[in-house]
């Protein structure tokens, strides 16, 4: 009994626990009911608002589609309208390239009218004359004839043949203007050698005649003096208490002194080696054959002189004498003075080699 006691208590233990468990879940569901009761107000709530929404969504479906048939249309359209920008800009671009090779044409139009030289009658005639001119200028043509076929080919052959003769005249100019440069050059350095000379000459001139002549004055000009070569040599003198002359004004021996002067005056300038003076004194007075005597002695230091003369002032101051004389017999007979001084002179050198030689 004892036994069964415990087993009692125990289970009593047992069913209060279960009792407990029981309350504790009655106390559970009833607190679940509560949620369930507030989940399903929430739940019908939520139903309501559900139902609101889903009248909503259907608005907003209705306005998406509305939306996106506007945007279908509004694409066709944005796909025509840019069909149509791409044909107006094609077009843009062609009347652009249009207007471009027109305003080519009117340039080159304005060129070739530019060009025509033919004066155009004003008024401009009516259209019916200028057909009736046409008409009148065929048939002049057609009376000219057929056409030379070879026309074109036979210009081009004459057109070659004239540029090589063109370039050949050009060469040609070319060659004249660098001979013409060269010419004045030439010219120019001629003048400048000229005028030298003939300064030099000029003032010889004047030193010599005033000696020749005891006291005169003479000088030489030119009759062009910016082309010397183009006119004469004019010489002036003015022999002593006379008066000044040109050169044909002057008497016999007033000349010769003159020519003289002049000649040693180049002599003087430009001596040559050898001289030849055949009676130059024949028209001088004593006193002038002299002092041309002296000058001819002073100068063949210089150069060697040949002079003929019967004057005895020229034959005294001479280095050699050669005469001939025709005696009655009628043979003439050269006569030769040396100058003894000159042929002593070339003794004692010769005498002198010969010791030298031993």
């Amino acid at each position: 009994m004892a036994g069964y006691g415990k087993q009692n208590e125990s289970l009593q233990i047992q069913l209060d626990s279960v009792m407990r468990a029981i309350a504790d879940d009655e106390a559970a569901i009833g607190e679940n009911e509560a949620r369930m009761e507030r989940a399903r107000i929430d739940l019908e709530a939520l139903r309501s608002i559900e139902a609101e929404m889903e009248g909503g969504i259907e608005d907003l479906r209705n306005q998406k589609d509305a939306l996106v048939a506007d945007k279908y249309r509004l694409d066709s359209e944005i796909r025509e309208k840019a069909k149509d920008i791409e044909n107006s800009v094609a077009a843009m671009e062609s009347f652009r390239a249009q207007s471009l090779q027109l305003e080519q044409s009117v340039s080159d139009l304005e060129t070739e009218v530019a060009a025509i030289t033919i004066e155009v009658v004003q008024p401009i005639p009516s259209e019916e004359e200028i057909r009736r001119t046409i008409r009148a200028q065929e048939s002049v043509m057609a009376r000219l004839g057929n056409v030379n076929l070879r026309a074109i080919e036979e210009y081009d052959e004459k057109k070659t043949r004239l540029d090589g003769l063109n370039a050949e005249v050009e060469a040609l100019n070319r060659h004249i203007s660098e001979l013409t440069g060269l010419m004045a050059s030439l010219t120019s350095k001629k003048k400048g050698l000229f005028m030298k000379s003939y300064d030099a000459v000029n003032e010889n001139f004047k030193a010599i005649y005033a000696q020749l002549s005891g006291g005169g004055e003479a000088f030489m000009g030119l009759e062009d003096e910016d082309d010397p070569f183009s006119g004469g040599l004019l010489i002036n003198a003015k022999p002593r208490n006379g008066k000044l002359l040109r050169l044909e004004a002057l008497s016999g021996g007033e000349k010769s002194l003159t020519a003289l002067s002049f000649i040693f005056a180049i002599q003087e300038h430009q001596p040559s080696p050898f001289y030849v003076l055949d009676e130059v004194d024949m028209f001088l007075d004593s006193i002038n054959a002299e002092m041309v005597a002296r000058r001819v002695k002073e100068s063949s230091a210089k150069a060697q002189f040949i002079q003929v003369s019967l004057r005895k002032v020229t034959l005294a101051l001479a280095d050699h004498l050669i005469g001939v004389t025709r005696p009655p017999s009628g043979i003439s007979r050269v006569i030769m003075q040396p100058d003894l001084a000159e042929v002593s002179r070339y003794e004692e050198e010769a005498m002198k080699r010969q010791k030298e030689a031993i």
